[in-house]
C-alpha cells in the first residue's frame, strides 16, 4: 500500500504542477503574439526566400533579444523586489507614524476637553459665589444702615415728644418732667433696639440751684415712675408666661418706699440707694457732690427701664470720663454722637468695670431680660441725641438722651437663610473694631479685633455709616425735627467679608468628577481604537503570512532560472503591447490563444510524432520550450 501511496502522491503532484506552468504560462504566452505579427506581414510582402531570410533574421533577433530579455528580467527582478522592500518599509512607516498622529491627537483632544470642561465649571461656581456674595453683602449693609437710621429716628421722636410737652405746658428747661416716660421709652427702647434711656437735661451754673430745689420738690416721679414701671414689667411677664423678674440688686430685698428694693453691701451701692437733690459727679467707684463753679452739668433725671437705684437722680453724666467728649461733642454740633464701644460689664482684662452693676441691672429689667446671658457681653456704643427747646431753625441745646445700642441687634433684618459665613467687621475712630459672624439666621459676635480671612481681602464691600446714612436722606425717611449724625468727632465703618464656609457652599468637587468622567470616556475610546488597530493589524500580518508562505511554495516548485524566464518574458510582453497598443482585437485574448498553442508545443505531454508540427513550433518559437529548464 506504500508503494501506491506514493505514486499517488507523485501524481498529485505533478499534477499541481501542470496546473501551476498553465496559469503562469498563459501571461507568458502572449508574448509570442508580437512575433506573430511580424511573421505574417513578412509573409504577405516577400517570397519565400525572402520570407526564409527574414525567418532566420527574426530568429536571429528574437534570440538576441531573448537573452537581453533574460538579463533584463533579472535585473528588473532585482530592482522590483528591491523596490517592493523600500515600499513595504516606507508604507509601514507612514503607518505607523499616522498611528503615533492620531494617538497624539487623541491625548491632545482629551486634554483639552477636560481643561475646557474643569475651568468653565469651576468658574461657573465662582461665578455663582461671587454674585450671591456681592448680592449678599449689598443686602446686608443697605438693612444695617437702615436699622441704624430707624434706630436714630426713634430716639428723636422721643426728644421730640419732650421738646412738644414742655412747649404745650409752658414748661422751661431744665425744669422739666416728662410724664409717663417709662412707658414712652419701652416703646422707644423697641424701635430703637437700644437697652435704655436716660433724660439728663442741660444745667449751667446760672441755672443750677433753681434746678436742684426744682428737684427736691419733685423727687416723687422717681418712686411713681418706678411702681408703674414695675407694674407693667410683672403684667408683660405674667401675660407671655414669663417668671417674675425681682427689682433688687442682690439677694437680699428690702422693701423701699414704693416697693424698691435695695442692698447694703458696699459703700457706693449704700450711696446709690440714697436719694440727692444736689448735683454729683462720679469719682473713681463712689459718688460726691459737684462743686459749683464746675458746670455745664447733665444730670440724670428720667429712666427707661426704672432702675430701683434712686441715688442715681441727679448724677452728672459728663463727670463720666467715658462719655465726657462725646457729650461735649453732641452740645457744641447740635448732632447726634455715637460713642466708643463699651463691651459690657467687664473690662478686657475681667476686672469689673466702672457701672458694671448698674450696667447689669438696665439689661435685667430692659427688654432683653430673659435673655441676659445672650447680650451681657455684646458690643454696646452710647448714642447721644440732643433735645432742643422749640422746633426752629434758631433751637437750641437743652438737654440730652442717653441710649446704649447693641450693634448686633442691627444685623438681624439682613438675616435669611441665603445668609451663610458672612463676617462683619466694625470699626470706628477709636482704634476699636469687633467682628460679626452672620449664618444662616443668626449674628454670633466673634470677639474683638478684625477676624476675617485675609484670602477675601479683594472681596471686602465697606461702608461709612454716618456718610451712608446722610447721602441716604430723604423726604421718605427723614423726620423735620431730625438732628444728623456728627462725623468730626466719631466715625464708624462697616466692612463685609464672605468666609471658607460660605465658599465651600458653592466650590464643590464637579469639576474634578466631570473632567475624571470625559477623562475616562477619552481613555474608553482610545482603548477601543487601539484595540481595533490591533486587531487589524493582526489580521494583515496573517495575510501577509500567508502570501509570503504561498510565494515559498512557488519558489519550492520553480527553479530560479524559471522564476527570471518568467519574469522577463513578462516585461517584454508589456513593452510589446504598449508599443503595438490593440490590434485585429483584445491582445490579451490574443495572448491567452497564443499562450495556449505555446503550451501545447512546448508542454513534455505533447504529442511530437507529427514533423510539421515540430517545424511549426520550431519556426513559431524562438527559443527553447519552458519545459527545458526543469532538465
Amino acid at each position: 500500500r506504500k508503494p501506491k501511496q506514493n505514486k499517488h502522491k507523485i501524481t498529485n503532484r505533478l499534477n499541481s504542477i501542470t496546473i501551476i506552468i498553465i496559469i503562469t504560462h498563459v501571461d507568458i504566452a502572449s508574448k509570442q503574439s508580437m512575433m506573430d505579427d511580424i511573421q505574417e506581414e513578412q509573409q504577405r510582402r516577400g517570397g519565400d526566400h525572402e520570407n526564409e531570410s527574414s525567418n532566420n533574421d527574426n530568429k536571429s533577433s528574437l534570440s538576441n533579444q531573448s537573452d537581453n530579455s533574460d538579463a533584463t528580467g533579472k535585473i528588473f527582478h532585482g530592482l522590483k523586489r528591491e523596490s517592493r522592500k523600500i515600499l513595504n518599509e516606507v508604507e509601514n512607516k507612514r503607518i505607523r507614524w499616522m498611528r503615533y498622529a492620531v494617538f497624539a491627537f487623541l491625548i491632545l483632544s482629551a486634554a483639552a476637553v477636560c481643561f475646557v470642561v474643569f475651568y468653565y465649571i469651576r468658574d461657573a461656581e465662582r461665578d455663582d459665589f461671587d454674585d450671591t456674595f456681592d448680592s449678599q453683602a449689598g443686602r446686608i449693609l443697605q438693612l444695617f444702615h437702615q436699622s441704624v437710621d430707624e434706630t436714630l429716628q426713634a430716639i428723636d421722636s422721643l426728644s421730640t415728644s419732650t421738646t412738644a410737652f414742655a412747649l404745650s405746658t409752658g414748661a422751661t428747661f431744665p425744669n422739666v418732667t416728662m410724664p409717663n416716660f417709662e412707658m414712652l421709652g419701652c416703646n422707644a427702647r423697641i424701635l430703637s433696639k437700644a437697652q435704655y434711656f436716660i433724660l439728663a437735661p442741660l444745667v449751667t451754673d446760672a441755672t443750677r440751684a433753681g434746678w436742684e430745689a426744682y428737684v427736691d420738690s419733685n423727687k416723687e416721679h422717681f418712686f411713681n415712675s418706678l411702681s408703674a414701671d414695675t407694674l407693667q414689667i410683672r403684667n408683660q411677664d405674667v401675660r407671655l408666661n414669663y417668671a417674675p423678674q425681682r427689682r433688687g440688686l442682690d439677694e437680699t430685698e428690702t422693701p423701699l418706699d414704693g416697693g424698691v428694693q435695695r442692698s447694703m453691701q458696699t459703700d457706693a451701692l449704700s450711696q446709690l440707694m440714697q436719694f440727692s437733690s444736689s448735683i454729683r459727679r462720679i469719682t473713681g467707684t463712689s459718688l460726691e457732690d459737684q462743686p459749683y463753679g464746675t458746670g455745664p452739668y447733665l444730670p440724670m433725671w428720667q429712666l427707661s427701664p426704672v432702675l430701683p437705684v434712686p441715688g442715681l437722680l441727679n448724677t452728672n453724666f459728663l463727670s463720666n470720663p467715658i462719655l465726657t467728649e462725646a457729650l461735649a461733642q453732641a452740645i457744641k454740633s447740635s448732632q447726634a454722637v455715637v460713642g466708643n464701644v463699651n463691651l459690657g460689664p467687664d473690662l478686657e482684662d475681667g476686672r469689673p468695670a466702672a457701672g458694671a452693676d448698674v450696667f447689669s441691672r438696665f439689661l435685667k429689667l430692659g427688654q432683653f431680660r430673659h435673655d441676659e446671658d445672650e447680650f451681657l457681653h455684646d458690643p454696646v456704643s452710647p448714642v447721644l441725641y440732643p433735645v432742643f427747646n422749640n422746633f426752629t431753625q434758631q433751637r437750641e441745646v437743652v438737654g440730652m438722651l442717653v441710649a446704649n445700642i447693641y450693634w448686633r441687634l442691627h444685623f438681624k433684618d439682613a438675616l435669611s437663610d441665603e445668609v451663610k459665613g458672612i463676617v462683619c467687621v466694625i470699626e470706628n475712630t477709636f482704634n476699636q473694631t469687633f467682628s460679626f459672624l452672620l449664618n444662616d439666621n443668626d449674628v454670633v459676635y466673634i470677639g474683638p479685633d478684625d477676624h476675617h480671612e485675609s484670602k477675601y481681602d479683594s472681596k471686602v464691600f465697606e461702608a461709612d455709616i454716618a456718610a451712608y446714612i446722610n447721602e441716604a436722606k430723604s423726604a421718605a425717611t427723614e423726620s423735620y425735627t431730625s438732628a444728623g449724625l456728627d462725623q468730626a468727632y466719631s466715625n464708624y465703618k462697616i466692612r463685609v467679608y464672605p468666609t471658607s464656609s460660605m465658599e465651600d457652599e458653592f466650590i464643590t468637587s464637579e469639576p474634578v468628577l466631570y473632567t475624571v468622567i470625559i477623562c475616562l470616556v477619552f481613555v474608553f475610546t482610545s482603548s477601543v481604537f487601539m484595540l481595533y488597530d490591533c486587531l487589524v493589524e493582526r489580521r494583515q500580518r496573517i495575510v501577509m503570512d500567508r502570501a509570503v508562505k504561498s510565494g515559498a511554495v512557488v519558489s519550492s516548485l520553480f527553479p530560479e532560472n524559471i522564476q527570471d524566464r518568467l519574469y522577463s518574458e513578462q516585461g517584454m510582453a508589456k513593452n510589446r503591447r504598449s508599443g503595438s497598443g490593440e490590434k485585429g482585437g483584445s491582445s490579451s485574448d490574443h495572448g491567452f490563444a497564443l499562450s495556449r498553442r505555446r503550451l501545447l508545443n512546448e508542454s513534455p505531454w505533447a504529442n511530437n510524432s507529427s514533423g510539421n508540427n515540430n517545424q511549426s513550433s520550431d519556426h513559431r518559437l524562438a527559443t527553447a520550450p519552458i519545459a527545458d529548464k526543469f532538465e
